[in-house]
């Protein structure tokens, strides 16, 4: 992560929502506070879990894993528990 450091006079006109263009317009990127960052990231881990529970009832662990057996790709016993365990 690239760190800016901005003086007093600019932090105080940077107001939500920030953009970053250049001379062209062209966006360069976009600030996000501290909060807005952790609910970003919560909301991604969300939609991971999501997405693992819709592939979990696509093809259930059982069947997971004789797919890998038969391809002599077993997952170790404590990654399977580790992604039992996820909410």
């Amino acid at each position: 992560m690239t760190k800016i450091a901005v003086d007093p006079a600019l932090g105080a006109r940077l107001t939500e929502p920030v953009e970053f263009t250049d001379t062209d317009g062209r966006t360069l990127g976009y600030v996000l506070t501290p909060p807005q960052l952790d609910r970003l990231r919560r909301a991604a881990e969300a939609q991971q879990r999501q997405a693992y529970e819709r592939g979990r009832q696509l093809l259930p662990d059982d069947e997971l894993i004789a797919d890998a057996a038969s391809v002599n790709d077993l997952c170790p016993e404590a990654e399977m528990e580790r992604y039992r365990e996820q909410p």
